[in-house]
């Protein structure tokens, strides 16, 4: 697929120039490079990560619970579970399988299914979907994968990329995450939970929105700021590339997340680097 195709929605691709939008066999290239192995990790150097090293980045914002506990808690109450890993092998869908997960979908460039899974799990446990999430195509794939197997949507969604929040993988234009974010939400069950992160460079102005989305009431949980003197970026974790997020969806949640504020009603101090990047001005569609 060639850079000019990586997006299929020409309103996003508007406030992009080319050389944002990466070509999309160097990116598969980089992301079969960065797989572990048993000599010096490249690229991303996170395929393969386990549960346990997840955990570590979402400890923050995961009441400190060990994200292991959490899953096989939940898949204790909750009866039938399912799972669905975006940008990740299926490394971690297959270990909350072996915690109690029903079924787990692991979206990735290029990885196939490996078949060990069918081997310790039974066949049609673990699932993979070969897309770019910035697509249409990728989405619609999803979400025919989330009817077939989580009718009513996934219980945990999650995406812990790493390294591939570098503008090198993803373009820096924040309603390209608001739009994915807003699909997430769309495949998350009632009282389901997402679990991401977030670039350091959308930091500020994604902290408005989830600020937003507080103040109407949505369950956000976002690691606490630095308060150290002289920080360059208080939203900093020590140790990754992006903070971590949780959302809850509960059980009376909206069907779609609310649309970001206007710029009017976002701090002034924000509003050129708004201006800049274009956030405000989201596509009238909701939707990839």
């Amino acid at each position: 697929m060639s850079g000019e195709r990586y997006f299929s929605n020409r309103s996003l691709t508007r406030h992009l120039s080319p050389a944002e939008l990466p070509d999309m066999r160097i990116q598969a290239t980089r992301e079969k490079w960065s797989a572990p192995s048993k000599g010096r990790r490249a690229g991303w150097g996170i395929h393969g990560s386990s549960i346990s090293e997840y955990g570590r980045t979402f400890q923050s914002v995961n009441n400190s619970a060990m994200l292991g506990v959490f899953l096989h808690e939940r898949a204790k109450k909750k009866g039938y579970t399912s799972i669905i890993d975006l940008m990740a092998t299926e490394s971690v869908v297959g270990e909350a399988a072996s915690l109690g997960y029903d079924k787990g979908v692991a979206v990735s460039l290029g990885f196939p299914h490996d078949p060990k899974w069918d081997q310790k799990l039974g066949p049609g446990v673990i699932h993979t979907i070969n897309g770019n999430i910035a697509s249409v195509e990728c989405w619609t794939q999803i979400r025919g994968k989330q009817v077939e197997i989580a009718s009513t949507g996934f219980d945990v969604v999650i995406s812990r990329p790493e390294g591939g929040l570098n503008p090198d993988y993803i373009p820096s234009d924040p309603i390209l995450y608001y739009l994915m974010l807003q699909n997430m939400w769309q495949i998350t069950a009632l009282g389901g939970v997402m679990l991401f992160q977030v670039p350091y460079r959308l930091a500020e102005v994604s902290h408005e929105y989830f600020k937003q989305l507080i103040g109407s009431g949505i369950d956000v949980k976002l690691p606490p700021l630095s308060n150290k003197p002289n920080t360059s970026n208080p939203f900093r974790v020590r140790g990754f590339f992006g903070f971590p997020v949780r959302i809850e969806k509960a059980i009376n949640a909206p069907t779609r997340l609310p649309r970001p504020e206007s710029e009017q009603k976002i701090r002034p101090d924000l509003r050129p680097y708004l201006n800049l990047v274009g956030i405000g001005k989201v596509p009238r569609s909701d939707l990839l």
